[in-house]
């Protein structure tokens, strides 16, 4: 039996509860993010089973931004519990989409929890183990979704790079270029986190806005993206670059994979520079740099995260590299 329902439902706790139930003793899933929904027309749908337990769910999200030109509406927070019957989750895919077309969407997104801040794309089953802060999603996900219509519309990858062929030949010239350039090199931690976060929010709202789908955020919501991963944030892997007016320029942010229990993995998370100017080389410069830290702190390989296949950063190492996971972004005409 199918739910629909909305955030004043008892169903609530139940479409809650069903994602603890999918990923128990799987020590790779690290819950899941979604945008506030608050003002968002949206509509929860929770499956059931012949025997009533909730055996799947989503939620259906009308969006403001468009697809190719088509009111785009998505879908999110999906989960399926393992073995769970194909119908079922037609069933309740269809219901959503539906949803979505009568409000106007012509176009569904998925998985999409709100925005492209938040947790969205599947990845796609054959790739290397998760690092931490990968988008995670089980191998059975992809095929169900595509099985009830559904097509990838945008494809990601991460690349990995083995000690050997750590790139930072052109460390030395592209730092007397920046000095040249009155661009300076600082770093960020726990204590200055706080009174940067501003410039890099506003930093990200202009390096990334041509991203597919892209939506502003404010700030508070911002901040609240990183305050689980402050204690992430180490001087050596969190890196800024400012003008001679301390505009800032360029932030990078990496990690160590967590989930290598050596700690002998960089996992670059982000890599966001300014357009034009005084910030051109700025992102190839600071890559190089966290490849020479991580070579002088003994790491055995690099991780560039979840990059758009058209982004410009995947020929900064394109000979030194290899494709280690894919993921796409799925979409249906409604």
């Amino acid at each position: 039996m199918l739910h629909s329902f909305d955030d004043d439902s008892g169903d609530c706790t139940a479409f809650a509860e069903l994602l603890s139930r999918r990923y128990v003793g799987d020590g790779y899933h690290l819950g899941a993010r979604c945008a506030n929904l608050e003002h968002r027309p949206h509509r929860y749908f929770l499956q059931h089973d012949c025997r009533s337990q909730a055996v799947a769910r989503v939620v259906a999200i009308i969006s403001d931004r468009d697809w190719l030109g088509q009111p785009v509406g998505m879908l999110g927070l999906y989960e399926a519990i393992e073995g769970t019957n194909q119908d079922l989750i037609t069933q309740m895919l269809d219901a959503a989409c539906e949803f979505l077309s009568e409000a106007g969407c012509r176009v569904a997104i998925g998985p999409m929890n709100g925005s492209t801040w938040f947790d969205y794309r599947f990845s796609v089953p054959g790739g290397g183990r998760p690092f931490f802060l990968d988008a995670y999603s089980p191998d059975g996900y992809l095929g169900q979704w595509l099985h009830v219509g559904f097509a990838p519309v945008e494809h990601y990858q991460t690349y990995a790079i083995e000690r050997d062929r750590f790139g930072f030949s052109r460390v030395e010239k592209f730092s007397r270029r920046m000095s040249d350039r009155g661009v300076t090199l600082g770093s960020v931690d726990s204590e200055n986190l706080t009174d940067v976060l501003p410039d890099i929010h506003e930093l990200c709202l202009e390096a990334f806005t041509d991203n597919p789908l892209f939506t502003p955020i404010d700030f508070d919501e911002f901040q609240e993206l990183y305050r689980p991963v402050g204690n992430l944030v180490d001087p050596r892997w969190a890196l800024i670059a400012r003008d001679g007016n301390q505009r800032l320029l360029a932030f990078a942010f990496a990690f160590p994979d967590l989930f290598d229990t050596r700690r002998r993995s960089l996992v670059i998370k982000t890599v966001a520079v300014r357009r034009g100017g005084s910030a051109t080389g700025l992102g190839a410069w600071m890559t190089e740099l966290l490849h020479q830290r991580a070579h002088e702190q003994g790491m055995d390989r690099i991780y560039h995260a979840l990059m758009h296949e058209h982004n410009a950063s995947t020929n900064i190492h394109s000979n030194s590299s290899r494709v280690y996971k894919q993921y796409v972004l799925l979409g249906r005409s409604l």
